[in-house]
């Protein structure tokens, strides 16, 4: 498995041979689903660039002072770019201050490195001003770009880079890992793989904080106890839900993502597809909800969902949006289940 990457060999071993052909181009855009990987390929790829023991095969040793450093970026040939704390975009002036540092020369290694994280999140000012950096390439330096997706970017952007779309590994190979590599018992590391959608780093997240499988199936529960429940049963959820403060909006994010999921693995049954569950731990529930829930209704609760971490995003009050999005529930009781 080159660079010990979950599911993404073939970008590693393109970026590989860029280094062993010195080839290495002066701008590369990973992209991907949260979780995917791209940060941890940005990483290792920095490692190989500037890894003094990288071998011949374009693998760095991982072990040197050089590669721990990166790895926990600091080294001071890494630049790193990144939200700040209490800050929602990147801004202008923390390219601007890359930029004056990538025009420095390289304090020990070859090249510097400049490491723009969820780049998505930054300004469209602070879009426009790297488009100067990617213009104008230094051959001294060289730019790691992440982003959830291309089209998240200035187009004038993702066409001056090498792109990367990194998609979920298969769920066999994440839970074969996670057995092998960490240990875990065969029915966890299968539960988790299903819950990551196939994201390694996902996953990892999951293995070390079991609360969030926990959490994810306490959002199963309510929302199925939610559909079975009188209108004044919902609104004492939704003031469950939403009551911790200053958590009650990220609470709520997380509750809506998970109904997401939840509705998407209902859509793949009823409709006979092939992708694997993410609840394999409610597939019983599952098969219940998708035999008595109308078509109609299942799109409309997706769309429903969509929009409310929309508005979410908009800064929507967030006991009134759970209160309506509890009210448009279809009315459902699924067998088995009990009432709240």
């Amino acid at each position: 498995m080159p660079w010990n990457l979950v599911g993404h060999d073939w970008a590693a071993n393109i970026l590989a041979q860029h280094i062993q052909h010195d080839t290495v181009r002066h701008a590369y855009l990973f992209c991907g689903p949260a979780g995917v990987g791209r940060h941890s390929l940005a990483l290792l790829f920095a490692q190989a660039l500037i890894c003094p023991d990288t071998r011949e095969n374009g693998q760095p040793c991982l072990v040197c002072s050089s590669c721990k450093r990166i790895a926990r970026m600091q080294h001071p040939d890494l630049l790193v770019v990144s939200v700040a704390d209490n800050r929602k975009e990147i801004l202008i002036e923390q390219v601007r201050s890359l930029q004056h540092d990538l025009s420095l020369a390289p304090y020990e290694a070859p090249i510097r490195i400049g490491l723009l994280l969820d780049f998505q999140n930054a300004s469209d000012n602070a879009q426009n001003a790297i488009l100067k950096t990617l213009e104008e390439p230094s051959s001294r330096a060289v730019l790691l770009v992440t982003a959830s997706r291309p089209e998240d970017l200035l187009p004038t952007i993702s066409s001056r880079c090498e792109v990367f779309l990194l998609k979920p590994a298969p769920i066999e190979e994440v839970a074969l890992t996670l057995e092998n590599k960490e240990g875990l018992p065969k029915d966890s590391a299968r539960q988790i793989a299903h819950l990551s959608g196939g994201c390694y780093g996902r996953a990892m997240a999951l293995h070390m904080d079991p609360a969030v499988i926990e959490k994810d199936t306490a959002y199963i529960d309510g929302l199925i106890h939610a559909m079975a429940s009188t209108l004044q049963e919902r609104f004492a959820y939704a003031e469950e839900l939403t009551h911790r403060k200053p958590s009650a909006r990220a609470s709520l994010q997380e509750a809506i993502r998970v109904w997401i999921s939840f509705w998407r693995d209902v859509l793949i049954i009823r409709g006979g597809g092939n992708a694997p569950l993410i609840h394999i731990r409610h597939e019983t529930t599952l098969r219940k909800v998708s035999e008595i829930i109308s078509l109609p209704d299942l799109h409309t609760q997706l769309i429903h969902l969509e929009e409310g971490l929309d508005n979410l995003d908009k800064n929507a009050n967030t006991r009134l949006l759970a209160e309506v999005l509890l009210m448009e529930l279809p009315h459902l009781h699924v067998p088995g289940t009990m009432k709240i």
